[in-house]
């Protein structure tokens, strides 16, 4: 016996606002609509190919943090692919997070919808894509292996790309601390310049990782003395008039043998301060500072701070090593008001370690 089709059936009590949202907006086009006795409808839309996606917590909350930055989805979610997300209506909705570039290759957001459903709208992104200037827009990362050393490439594969990796290569010339893995070579060439890395040993700090959970069970000093690491670099990059844009959890990287925090993949810092001409910047949701989606707005060292506050509540377990103290620096850091934060990661650092 095989499975021929999959029908996922919702009781909804707004019956005709959830048939206008599904059909009418969202364009699902209707296979039945059918009568019954004493006032009963049911309306059958085509949504296309059906899957059944089943994950465990882990991986839940892992999509949360990284669509929407919290936690948010109920136990059943319905997803739907969609030719363009940003230009898909959604009338009739519920923005809970705004189009965020996933780690695997796709722009999704999440909508509270009629029926009580939350669901989120995808677009699987194309290399095409990519170049055009989202999150990792138009570059190709690889590594190599010679003479038995091991190497981390970075190529562009078109305009965007060059743009990108030529801001990265400024980044590395002006800012300089031994926590920051920079690139040993860069070569220029007619499609953007090549950049060289060593390779880092260490475990990426991405959220909902086993290497997170390892990272926050390690003895209170190994934890405060790897944010210390980021926040000192953070020093360095503000005092060279650069930016934090699209730092997350995948930046970090911690060797465990070695007790040592490593910083890579700061592609996305800009020099500021610069007013946002296009929203929003890239990154993750659980990240990014409000700012950082409204045109128009001012992006300086206080988006660094917010930042990094985000840093200390991801990394720390407040369970085991966040103190009162510490919660409100976190606060106060991460406060979606710029006025309210710490004026400069000076003064964050200041207050942390007071």
């Amino acid at each position: 016996m095989s499975v021929r089709q999959l029908r996922l059936v919702v009781a909804a009590e707004d019956y005709e606002a959830a048939v206008a949202f599904y059909r009418d907006v969202l364009g699902l086009s209707e296979q039945a609509a059918i009568a019954g006795p004493g006032g009963a409808h049911v309306t059958i839309l085509d949504a296309g190919r059906a899957t059944l996606e089943l994950a465990n917590p882990a991986q839940r909350a892992y999509i949360d943090e990284v669509e929407v930055g919290r936690a948010v989805a109920p136990r059943l979610r319905v997803a739907f692919e969609v030719d363009d997300v940003r230009g898909t209506s959604t009338a009739g909705a519920v923005e809970v997070a705004p189009p965020t570039v996933t780690p695997w290759n796709s722009l999704n957001t999440r909508l509270d919808a009629p029926a009580g459903l939350q669901i989120t709208l995808f677009q699987e992104l194309s290399t095409s894509d990519a170049v055009s200037g989202r999150q990792d827009s138009g570059r190709r990362s690889y590594g190599v292996e010679r003479d038995g050393r091991r190497w981390f490439v970075r190529t562009a594969v078109g305009p965007e790309g060059a743009v990108s990796l030529t801001r990265v290569a400024a980044l590395h010339a002006a800012v300089r601390h031994p926590a920051i893995v920079r690139p040993v070579s860069v070569l220029d060439g007619t499609g953007g310049p090549t950049l060289t890395y060593p390779w880092c040993d260490g475990s990426a700090l991405g959220p909902g990782g086993s290497a997170l959970d390892r990272f926050r069970r390690l003895p209170v000093e190994a934890v405060e003395r790897a944010l210390d690491t980021i926040l000192d670099a953070h020093r360095a990059v503000a005092a060279a008039g650069w930016v934090a844009v699209g730092l997350d959890g995948g930046c970090f990287r911690y060797d465990f043998e070695a007790g040592r925090m490593w910083l890579t993949d700061l592609d996305d810092y800009r020099p500021g301060p610069f007013t946002l001409d296009s929203a929003p910047l890239p990154g993750s949701a659980a990240y990014r500072a409000p700012e950082e989606s409204v045109r128009g707005s001012v992006i300086d060292e206080r988006t660094t701070v917010h930042a990094l506050g985000r840093t200390m509540h991801h990394l720390l377990d407040p369970a085991a090593c966040g103190t009162d103290r510490q919660g409100a620096v976190i606060a106060r850091a991460t406060d979606p008001d710029p006025d309210r934060r710490h004026p400069t990661v000076e003064s964050l650092v200041a207050d942390w370690r007071r």
